[in-house]
């Protein structure tokens, strides 16, 4: 070559690539592959001096080889090159119609057919228009490795991406706003992205919504391969959130608070959502049969209190799992119009009543029981608040234990956090949580048990037991966890509120000013001991196992002993009353030998044994509860 003659890469490309083709079927394939790859390098090398076409043909001649030898992968990134560089797409679509789609029509159309029939039997499919096969969008090119395509855009006459049917990857965790929510995802078209989703939920026990961007994109996808149960189930699928708006106008499903995004689009779906929970706090739309908890408020002369806490309440975001219960027990003071306001709140999930005339608490109480229609009722008294960032976590475990829970007790905010404590029924629930429920707020119990073992009855026909009259819950406590799971929780749930004066009685002590509600005096204390030994006596349990049924008794003996040391130290100590002398009272009422063979056993020895037991708790009791004056 002259000097003065410029090089043109052009002519130097197209020889070699001559050269190629002369001895294609002369050399072994590895050398010809491996002079294509450095004829290719030299194309890319020098790309901006020749003509693209020329990249075009090298490109599509390597291709052509790579597809003769059944490299099919790097035939496709070959091929999709040559179409970058101007390939024609009449002639790819040709060649690519003939070798991989016209070969595997039948395969791919039976395919498709079964899976949309899969979908719509199982009801997983909710899109208006469904292309028949011969009108999908894209066709799939299979690489000759199992479940792995190229889709191919027929309107583009583009190859484009590689994709793994159905391949997807384990997620280690979800974004949970709400445990016991299900989820709503958006996704475009991509099934790997959709399974890693879909797969994660169910194993979460949740429903998955799918909202799918690009639907004729994604349903071409289910040629390539047979789904099954294992890949889709409890799910929804389809191409627009608004056809959900017609899904969700059935109010006994949950709605789907959790949200995966993948379309960024947040801000459209939250919107959706929040449109379909205000649809359901109309009266007109509640369906009402679903309701997990119902939340119930017996409450007496203090409506300020009341009606805060149903304002409160009725900013969370529940609405078919959930109500409100609320009770007015014949409220006379001024904050009796309160009571009105909340009888006017449009809120379908608040159910309102009010007695003419004060019936004591426990009669209140159980009037919200019988009131509600959720699966667990959670008793809450007006003046204590619900932590609404705490509520989902509660709702999870109600809903995952509803078969063979019995009470579930979360932790309160001013008082010592519970363990995260399981009990299974009978001796083992009683043991642990028997006569622990004083403060009422927060207790919750299965509904159905309630009322199979006729708990509301019960203190109805009791009310001059003075534990029935006081605390209902515990007797409730103890009836319910002989034949349920009792769960606690430390996660706090309730928010105390501070405490106002109540209707109770309350009686001087002594020659002091010292005033005590009646049921936190020594008198009020032993008429409860003396109504739970006759509770615990008729519980089944008891008469099913003597020696339990002393093991409650001693443990109902500690108790009082306990409730004592608070009215003690809290009330008699700064009084002219002597403590030893009701300390003394308080042993001797409950060690005695006729109230023992009264509601324990007849039989001496045990008394004698379980006596001794009562005097060793009752020592320690006076050395390290009381305060030493």
């Amino acid at each position: 070559m002259k000097n003065n003659e410029s090089f043109d890469p052009g002519k130097t490309l197209e020889q070699k690539l001559m050269e190629i083709q002369e001895t294609i079927h002369t050399k072994h394939a590895d050398d010809i592959f491996h002079e294509y790859n450095s004829l290719v390098a030299e194309v890319e090398k020098n790309i901006v001096l020749i003509d693209i076409s020329l990249a075009a043909m090298i490109y599509s001649s390597f291709a052509n080889f790579l597809f003769n030898v059944s490299e099919y992968e790097y035939f496709f990134t070959t091929l999709i090159k040559a179409q970058e560089y101007g390939y024609p797409s009449e002639e790819v679509e040709s060649f690519l119609y003939a070798a991989f789609i016209e070969p595997n029509i039948p395969e791919f159309e039976r395919n498709y057919e079964e899976n949309i029939r899969f979908l719509q039997i199982h009801n997983n499919l909710h899109v208006d228009s469904i292309p028949l096969f011969q009108d999908l969008p894209y066709w799939m090119l299979p690489t000759g490795t199992e479940s792995e395509f190229y889709l191919y855009n027929r309107m583009n006459k583009r190859i484009e991406e590689r994709i793994v049917l159905f391949k997807y990857e384990s997620l280690q965790k979800l974004p949970t706003i709400d445990a016991l929510a299900d989820y709503l995802v958006m996704v475009n078209w991509n099934w790997s992205n959709t399974l890693t989703c879909t797969q994660a939920i169910k194993i979460n026990n949740k429903k998955s919504y799918i909202v799918v961007n690009e639907i004729d994109k994604f349903l071409s996808c289910l040629q390539g391969r047979l789904l099954d149960a294992g890949l889709i189930s409890d799910t929804v699928i389809t191409d627009n959130i608004s056809k959900l708006d017609v899904y969700f106008s059935d109010s006994s499903i949950r709605l789907p608070r959790n949200i995966i995004d993948l379309t960024r689009n947040q801000e459209l779906v939250e919107k959706y959502i929040n449109g379909w929970h205000k649809f359901r706090l109309s009266e007109e739309n509640r369906n009402g049969s679903h309701i997990l908890l119902s939340i119930c408020i017996p409450s007496h002369n203090r409506g300020n209190r009341a009606y805060e806490n149903i304002l409160a309440l009725m900013q969370s975001y529940y609405d078919e799992e959930i109500e409100f219960v609320l009770s007015n027990n014949g409220t006379e003071n001024d904050t009796k119009n309160f009571y009105a306001r909340i009888n006017e709140l449009q809120d379908s999930r608040i159910k309102y009543f009010e007695f003419e005339e004060n019936q004591g608490f426990a009669i209140n109480c159980c009037k919200v029981c019988e009131m509600a229609s959720g699966k667990f009722i959670l008793l809450l008294s007006d003046e204590d608040m619900i932590d609404l960032d705490s509520l989902h976590l509660i709702m999870q475990q109600l809903d995952e234990s509803s078969d063979s829970l019995a009470i579930l007790k979360p932790s309160i905010s001013n008082q010592i956090p519970l363990g995260d404590i399981i009990k299974t029924a009978g001796a083992n629930a009683l043991e642990q949580f028997m006569l622990t429920s004083n403060y009422m707020s927060g207790f919750t119990m299965n509904n159905a048990l309630l009322r199979q073992y006729e708990g509301i009855e019960y203190i109805k026909n009791n009310l001059d037991n003075q534990a029935c009259y006081y605390y209902p819950h515990m007797y409730w406590e103890m009836l319910l966890a002989q034949y349920g799971t009792v769960v606690s929780k430390s996660i706090v749930l309730i928010q105390a509120g501070s405490e106002e004066k109540t209707s109770f009685s309350q009686r001087r002590i002594g020659n002091n000013s010292v005033k005590i509600r009646h049921y936190s005096t020594i008198e009020g204390r032993l008429e409860q001991h003396e109504g739970f030994a006759k509770i615990i006596k008729e519980l089944e349990i008891s008469k099913d196992n003597s020696n339990f049924h002393r093991m409650m008794y001693i443990q109902l003996c500690s108790k009082t002993l306990f409730l004592t040391s608070l009215a003690i130290n809290a009330c008699y100590s700064n009084t002219d009353v002597n403590t030893d002398d009701i300390s003394m009272q308080v042993f001797h009422f409950i060690a005695d030998i006729n109230f023992y063979k009264l509601y324990v056993s007849t039989s001496e020895e045990t008394w004698a044994t379980d006596s001794r037991h009562i005097t060793s708790i009752y020592e320690n009791w006076k050395r390290n509860y009381l305060k030493k004056t």
